[in-house]
């Protein structure tokens, strides 16, 4: 018997659990000697066997000793993992099982396929090239559709895409000519509860063939020792009645959705619907839709990324040029350098206003609120946080002021600390963004009806055209932007440095003290260190070390956020600390969280990244961490390759671990440790800096490592640079 179901709780429905499978297919549970515990009510419709009767007997007696032996080897070594595509021999040649390990037994199900294998390699092979073709993830959502849709032959294929509260909007959709388009529509939250969207991100695909089916039960109910057999990596289980009657108020007769998986998050779905009968992809297709799915999932990752980063690169350029007109300001004050510079200011965070205040100064720009606003927003600015972001400022925008007069609104705030107590803090303000959503029905009526004494909670029976205007919130600010504004944060920061010239000075002369006069010599291996100022003269925070620790020889570069006497001063401190946890630990990991938790108590708002490497000369094993830095260059002959640990994040922004890695190097291979300032370019992708620092290196492999970075330098950047650049190269003999 299924667990009962209460429409009124559909988010505590077990629909792991439903005691039932779809009749598609057929279900047979064994335990490790292949003794029948649970089967499928339908399984006499498959093999002729009472689903009572097969308990107690050997898989060969349920189902013949032909597909005993094509699944014995299989049922003997499954481990967590599910098995797809068990191909059954001779005379069940068109039956395809699939095998998985689930409440201490091994669950084997069997369905029909009957696929036109080179049809869909055609289809396979002309959609992975359309997929790796696509340069945005529109392109990919595009080329999602089109390709699920040729494969499985649904009506209607949509790419369906979450935001950060689960509601859903398609952003592509290949449907039948004579279908009304789904496009652009909204569906919220409510319509796939939070245990439905883990088993998504738990399965790849999931098939419901027909919506009229009637379910064939398990056998019995309770499997050993008294439970119900755990369907969640079932690819024909039950369906939850509740999501039955949400697909038949769609008048859907079938559907099937493929997850769409990101950094391990459910980023969206393509989802699949048919409106003329039932429709049972083959188990090939949908395992090559699956594969699809897959490939759709590191699409999405890297247009996502690749978008975030160009969008980052153009506003850290953008930065970059506000920190030259900082540099060259020729005894100007800074506030009329801001004030020339207001268009820049405001773009660099897409913002309409923004107020800087500084060393009891404060320049207005575009439309800002007025001091009411802003103290609140102080005020409510969260202790130990370095950043402000806010969408709403409150129930009803605030009025703004701007020179010389008033009008207008104000929604959304973003604010960069320059000091720990904000006396120094840049603000950009934002503008109601009055938009609206189409909704496919209205989002609100499950809540309305839940305030209704007595009232019953279903699926949605509307999905009409559904409009809903949004007020009171602005855009949503980009990390690129907040990352941006940082920037400028800092180089204004530097820029006030400037002021005085005798504590740059002494910036100047702390950094110069913590670089190592000379590097220790390491029998059977050498080493070269390079380090050289950005242009404009600023100290930064950069910094390299190699020490010995015991038997063995730690080598740290690092960067601090900022230039000037304060990123000059945390380097010192970070730099110290380091030496001492790797001479008092030498596990790189390690170091990196004890500097951590340095700077997140005691450096509050200090920013750094590094990479720490630690050499076993005997060996040549070198143990790896990074904190928020670019990965290490490793040379090994002809390649080059870049190394990087699962975890990757600055120091002093949360608490967390690090992850080592080892990286073994053999005679002649080349460890590069170098600082971001070589690699980055204004307008000059990352990856395609990063190739060209790969294929620099190679051609300087086989000189002799004195002054090799230096010449490294030259040949990567040969007009100069605009950050510190420092290099830290190691190479066995």
């Amino acid at each position: 018997m299924a667990p009962k179901v209460d429409l009124d709780n559909c988010e505590d429905e077990p629909i792991h659990i439903p005691g039932a499978i779809q009749p598609h297919g057929v279900l047979i549970a064994v335990d490790d000697d292949r003794t029948v515990r649970a089967a499928s009510a339908n399984l006499p419709e498959w093999f002729g066997v009472d689903a009572g009767a097969a308990r107690g007997r050997s898989l060969a007696e349920v189902v013949g000793d032909g597909v005993d032996a094509a699944l014995h080897e299989v049922v003997a070594s499954i481990g967590t993992e599910r098995v797809g595509e068990v191909r059954l021999p001779e005379p069940s040649a068109d039956l395809v099982a699939t095998v998985y390990r689930s409440t201490g037994l091994v669950v084997i199900e069997i369905e029909g396929d009957t696929a036109d294998a080179a049809g869909q390699h055609t289809v396979s092979r002309t959609s992975t090239m359309a997929l790796n073709r696509a340069s945005t993830t529109a392109a990919v959502a595009e080329a999602a559709a089109v390709a699920v849709r040729q494969l499985t032959g649904f009506d209607r294929v949509m790419v369906y895409r979450f935001d950060a509260e689960w509601n859903g909007e398609v952003i592509a959709e290949e449907k039948r000519e004579d279908l009304n388009t789904f496009l652009g529509l909204h569906y919220p939250s409510t319509d796939i509860p939070s245990q439905a969207r883990e088993l998504y991100r738990r399965n790849w695909i999931r098939l419901i063939a027909d919506i009229g089916y009637t379910p064939a039960a398990i056998v019995p109910e309770l499997v050993p020792p008294g439970r119900p057999l755990d369907l969640s990596d079932s690819t024909i289980r039950s369906v939850s009645p509740i999501h039955i009657e949400y697909l038949q108020n769609m008048g859907v007769t079938a559907s099937m959705s493929v997850s769409i998986i990101v950094d391990d998050d459910l980023w969206g779905l393509i989802a699949c619907h048919h409106y003329s009968g039932p429709h049972q992809p083959p188990p090939s297709a949908r395992s090559l839709a699956e594969y699809l799915g897959q490939l759709v999932s590191v699409r999405v990752r890297d247009t996502t990324w690749n978008e975030m980063r160009q969008r980052s690169l153009e506003l850290t350029s953008l930065a970059n040029n506000l920190a030259d007109a900082f540099a060259a300001r020729d005894r100007r004050p800074l506030t009329t350098v801001l004030v020339d510079a207001e268009a820049d200011v405001l773009k660099l965070a897409g913002a309409t206003g923004a107020l800087v205040r500084f060393g009891g100064e404060a320049v207005r720009l575009g439309r800002v609120p007025g001091d009411d606003v802003i103290g609140a927003l102080l005020a409510s600015w969260p202790v130990g946080e370095e950043t402000l972001l806010v969408e709403s400022i409150g129930a009803t925008p605030a009025a703004v002021a701007t020179a010389g007069d008033t009008g207008g609104e104000v929604a959304g705030a973003l604010g960069v600390a320059m000091t720990p107590d904000r006396r120094d803090v840049a603000l950009w303000f934002r503008p109601e963004r009055i938009r609206s959503v189409d909704w496919a029905g209205d989002p609100y009526a499950k809540e309305a009806a839940a305030e209704l004494p007595g009232a019953r909670l279903s699926p949605r029976r509307s999905f009409d055209l559904w409009r809903e205007v949004v007020r009171g919130r602005s855009l949503p600010w980009e990390p690129a932007e907040v990352t941006a504004a940082y920037r400028f944060a800092r180089h204004l920061s530097a820029a006030l440095l400037r002021r005085d010239r005798d504590l740059l000075s002494v910036a100047s002369d702390l950094q110069k003290i913590m670089l190592p006069d000379e590097l220790p010599t390491v029998p059977g291996w050498e080493v070269d260190a390079f380090y050289s100022p950005d242009g404009s003269g600023l100290v930064g925070g950069d910094w390299y070390d190699v020490l010995p620790v015991g038997d063995r020889v730690a080598l740290v570069l690092g960067d601090v956020a900022g230039h000037g006497l304060p990123a000059a001063s945390a380097m010192a401190q970070a730099r110290n600390a380091l030496r001492a946890y790797l001479a008092d630990d030498p596990t790189p990991e390690r170091a990196l969280e004890r500097l951590d938790n340095l700077v997140r108590t005691t450096m509050a708002g200090e920013l750094l990244s590094a990479v720490v490497a630690v050499l076993d000369p005997a060996s040549g094993r070198v143990r790896l961490a990074l904190a928020g830095h670019l990965p290490p260059l490793v040379l090994r002959g002809a390649e080059a390759a870049y190394p990087e640990p699962d975890v990757n994040r600055l120091v002093g922004v949360r608490e967390g671990s690090f992850t080592g890695l080892d990286v073994a190097l053999a005679a002649g291979d080349l460890l590069l440790l170098y600082s971001d300032g070589l690699v980055e370019v204004r307008h000059q992708p990352i990856d395609h800096r990063l190739d060209l620092l790969g294929a620099r290196a190679l051609e300087l492999d086989g000189e002799s490592l004195t002054g090799w970075t230096s010449r490294l330098a030259d040949a990567l950047t040969p007009g100069g640079h605009d950050d510190d650049v420092t290099m830290l190269a190691l190479r066995r003999g």
